[in-house]
């Protein structure tokens, strides 16, 4: 079971924009909402671009801290939106901050994404 749990994951992040669309249509059949069927689709692609993105670079360039690095990226970005925060409304809110970093990494991994899938075509042709 264990086994078939990592399969899926793995078909799924393969192709995330495919896994939206098929996230967004399970959530909007069961919620009948499209603002909330979106938001569960970006918080569920969001995971798998991370994973997607993390083992893209990693076939791309051979490194093999690149997951964390992406990690350290969102939490630097949470800092300073935090720091932001702060300095313009003198109080944090903690749940705004986390939404906030969590939907600028779905755009910057998206794009990432996007980026790197012509790189890693060139890359594995290249290396023939």
């Amino acid at each position: 079971m264990a086994q078939f749990l990592a399969d899926v994951f793995a078909a799924f992040a393969t192709v995330p924009f495919i896994s939206f669309v098929l996230i967004y249509v399970i959530a909007y059949v069961r919620t009948k909402s499209k603002k909330e069927s979106i938001r569960w689709a970006i918080h569920i692609t969001m995971l798998l671009l991370l994973f997607s993105v993390s083992g893209m670079i990693k076939a791309i360039t051979e490194s093999t801290a690149i997951f964390w690095w992406m990690i350290v990226l969102l939490v630097v970005i949470a800092v300073l939106i935090l720091f932001l925060q702060w300095k313009i409304r003198q109080q944090i809110n903690l749940g705004k901050a986390i939404r906030s970093v969590w939907y600028l990494g779905f755009v910057l991994f998206a794009v990432t994404y996007i980026v790197l899938i012509p790189i890693g075509i060139f890359t594995y042709y290249g290396k023939m």
